[in-house]
């Protein structure tokens, strides 16, 4: 993996790369055998957008993840596009749907930043 890719997982990221950025996706892994509702709803919409989608053992996707909770998905994308902070603003402020914009600094527990 170059610096300019990133893994990414679970169901909520992985939904939204393929609905926001799906030129980004590079490979996608689904956990092995019967998918529960939201993996089967993230297989079809992969399929609708022409990504591939590999089946692969529970143990790869951990693997992959260093052991985090991947929820049974789990893709390789290209790093998101840097921009700058008011072009960022702007963009948010025109934005077709309602959005919040979260500005942090200096967290260091992770679990912090989840909170927010």
């Amino acid at each position: 993996m170059t610096r300019r890719q990133i893994l990414a997982w679970g169901l909520h990221s992985v939904r939204a790369t393929i609905t926001h950025a799906v030129e980004d996706v590079l490979e996608l892994w689904l956990k092995d055998g019967q998918l529960l509702d939201e993996l089967a709803q993230v297989e079809v919409l992969a399929a609708q957008a022409g990504v591939v989608v590999q089946r692969v053992p529970w143990k790869t996707l951990e693997r992959l993840t260093e052991g985090a909770v991947h929820q049974g998905v789990v893709i390789r994308r290209r790093l998101p596009a840097q921009m700058d902070i008011d072009d960022y603003v702007c963009r948010v402020l025109n934005a077709e749907f309602h959005t919040l914009l979260l500005i942090l600094e200096e967290i260091q527990d992770p679990q912090n930043f989840g909170a927010c």
